[in-house]
């Protein structure tokens, strides 16, 4: 229950009859007003800017028995998905500080600074999916998605890109005094998307996401001594498969490139193991693991050394 202080009141006093007089109070629609003051000042280079790092990881996420009774997910794509998020944040992770408008949830989900990016395509198949509940937990609060040029662009209030990065990074709360404070703030904007991505049925649409980007990347190909075999043919383990999951959803279109060459540094190490991995065998699992911990530690994106070794446990 959201808890409302009274000092915005309109308060309209009838002097002839004060029991006709009126206390009008804003109320709380239900867009997240109710979480307070939970953003954190942090900081980027120079950059400034709000972060809730929230308290739900994948792995606590309530319909995993749903999603796989369903036949939506196996118990293996549900491991591999746990194993790897943690490298990306909670559900229910937001943030505004580095050079997109705002991140949020378990795969990091961007709006760029133009307004564009893969947070809006998903809340626009999300519209689409279920039109209803869109307008419940976005539009009622202010937020708003709206294909331009065939790509989906999210607005606040009419404001997005530049002047909406602004907006979320509010220099009276986020700035280098209260970084070094242990204060925290609320946010509107963000609240009303936290609210959003904690919604059961948003979970679901983002964790379906999810199954569906480990699938895509396992299904990519690359093509080895003139010869194209798919991703999982060659990648089979649970840490093999978080390890390439982990570079996708970072830098998808290195993901085979930088595979191929891991593999074919490996077929020059041992020039006896053909290259079509149908032959391996029993020894395949013993092949993979020595290409694997050369591509964990290789891989072109951000922190991939430590994020493999994490991967790794």
């Amino acid at each position: 229950m959201a808890t409302i202080p009274l000092d915005k009141e309109d308060i309209g006093t009838n002097k002839k009859d004060l029991n006709k007089s009126t206390v009008v109070v804003p109320v709380c629609h239900d867009c997240g007003c109710d979480y307070g003051e939970i953003f954190a000042c942090t900081r980027y280079g120079k950059n400034y800017g709000p972060k809730y790092s929230g308290d739900m990881p994948i792995s606590s996420y309530p319909r995993w028995a749903q999603l796989i009774k369903s036949e939506k997910a196996t118990e293996e794509e549900k491991r591999i998905v746990c194993r790897m998020s943690p490298n990306e944040g909670n559900l229910d992770a937001i943030q505004a500080y580095d050079s997109e408008v705002l991140t949020a949830g378990a795969m990091q989900k961007t709006i760029n600074s133009n307004g564009f990016g893969q947070f809006p395509e998903l809340v626009n198949k999300f519209k689409e999916k279920k039109p209803e509940l869109y307008k419940s937990l976005f539009e009622n609060c202010g937020w708003t998605v709206a294909v331009e040029n065939s790509n989906a662009r999210m607005y606040w209030n009419s404001i997005t890109g530049k002047e909406l990065k602004s907006t979320l990074r509010d220099a009276k709360k986020y700035n280098s005094v209260t970084y070094k404070k242990t204060d925290k703030y609320e946010s509107k904007p963000l609240a009303a998307i936290l609210k959003a991505i904690r919604h059961d049925d948003f979970m679901d649409f983002r964790v379906d996401d999810f199954i569906q980007q480990l699938k895509e990347v396992l299904n990519k190909k690359i093509t080895i001594d003139n010869n194209k075999y798919k991703i999982s043919s060659f990648v089979k383990s649970e840490l093999g498969r978080a390890t390439v999951l982990d570079q996708y959803v970072n830098r998808p279109g290195l993901v085979a490139s930088d595979l191929k060459k891991s593999i074919t540094a490996f077929l020059l190490k041992y020039k006896d193991v053909k290259s079509d991995p149908a032959t391996w065998g029993t020894s395949h699992e013993k092949y993979e693991m020595e290409f694997i911990e050369h591509y964990g530690n290789n891989r072109q994106g951000t922190d991939m050394v430590k994020r493999f070794k994490k991967l790794k446990g």
